[in-house]
């Protein structure tokens, strides 16, 4: 059969349209604005928490097994997007966290649909460049070894 590529972020994906998603809801219903925020702070945590399972998977196996494999490859970038990706999401945290009102909803969405953007980038760029190179790499972690 045709082969095709794997889609390794999905859940991620859908996580931060769940949390934008509760976000919207308290902007567009204020009098619900609570229940909403308390829904979209349960999401980002759930989120935060398969994060930073996710980065050490990568930073700790996959990148370090392509980076032997492919000594002349920079993975400096990955790193980088990684801490940059990670202060934005504790600020995004802390919002969420102190968040009581419509208007405080309104400025997280618009951190969250900020981050959303640059992480939707930042996968991006591994599915191009990571993904095909761990799938040629019969040592890479995708493999189990």
């Amino acid at each position: 059969g045709r082969f095709q590529m794997p889609n390794f972020h999905h859940e991620f994906r859908q996580e931060l349209q769940r949390t934008i998603k509760s976000l919207w809801a308290a902007v567009q219903r204020p009098s619900e604005a609570s229940q909403h925020l308390s829904d979209a702070l349960a999401e980002w945590r759930d989120f935060e928490t398969r994060m930073a399972k996710h980065i050490r998977i990568e930073e700790g196996a996959i990148f370090p097994s392509l980076a032997r494999h492919y000594p002349a490859l920079d993975f400096s970038f990955l790193y980088e997007d990684h801490e940059e990706l990670g202060q934005y999401e504790k600020h995004i945290g802390e919002l969420l966290q102190t968040a009581s009102s419509s208007e405080d909803a309104a400025e997280a969405l618009r951190a969250t649909v900020k981050f959303d953007l640059e992480f939707m980038d930042h996968l991006g760029e591994e599915e191009e460049f990571v993904v095909p190179l761990c799938l040629s790499t019969k040592h890479c972690a995708l493999h189990g070894r």
